[in-house]
């Protein structure tokens, strides 16, 4: 089966705990991302110490935003959660099922010459398996936009990269 596989990386000069509080702001997440438009949360994630206020395992929401020049909505849900080390967003959309792994790494900061200064990487994994027939052909017609799309994903880490770096998400310092 035609499968999509996407995975990009940015390094964050923030502790891991702010720069996965950061990423996983859902809910205000319109605020520090560009290319999201809109995020309506629809439900909850039951009430857990892991979690970030309402956000966590089962957590569920509708993300509005620009893709290839057009509005596109869909509805996510959080389906492993494991802070602050990473956690797993997936989707059903257009006959395909969709997968983000998020993952943090905190290094010690001996980047630049500093040392001290925690940094962490966080990997974006994208994937996207059609389970209908024309979800497999718009796959294969669509990979040409596999670029495009890294790119979106590219920009959606470095707008997290400066609100973690910044302390602008809810809840950091």
């Amino acid at each position: 089966m035609a499968r999509m596989n996407i995975t990009v990386s940015e390094t964050v000069h923030a502790p891991i705990e702010r720069v996965f509080a950061t990423a996983a702001d859902i809910p205000n997440c319109a605020e520090f991302i560009k290319g999201i438009e809109t995020i309506e949360t629809l439900t909850e994630a039951p009430p857990s110490d892991d979690n970030l206020g309402v956000v966590g395992k089962g957590y569920a929401w509708r993300e509005t935003r620009i893709m290839f020049g057009k509005k596109a909505t869909e509805d996510m849900s959080i389906t492993e959660w494991s802070p602050p080390n990473g956690y797993t967003v997936e989707a059903r959309s257009h006959g395909s099922h969709y997968i983000s792994h998020f993952t943090f790494e905190q290094t010690d900061g001996q980047t630049n010459g500093e040392t001290g200064n925690p940094s962490t990487t966080i990997t974006m994994s994208f994937g996207a398996t059609p389970e209908t027939f024309m979800a497999k052909v718009m796959m294969k017609l669509f990979s040409a936009m596999t670029k495009k799309l890294t790119q979106c994903l590219v920009d959606d880490l470095k707008d997290i990269k400066a609100a973690a770096e910044a302390g602008e998400a809810a809840g950091n310092s």
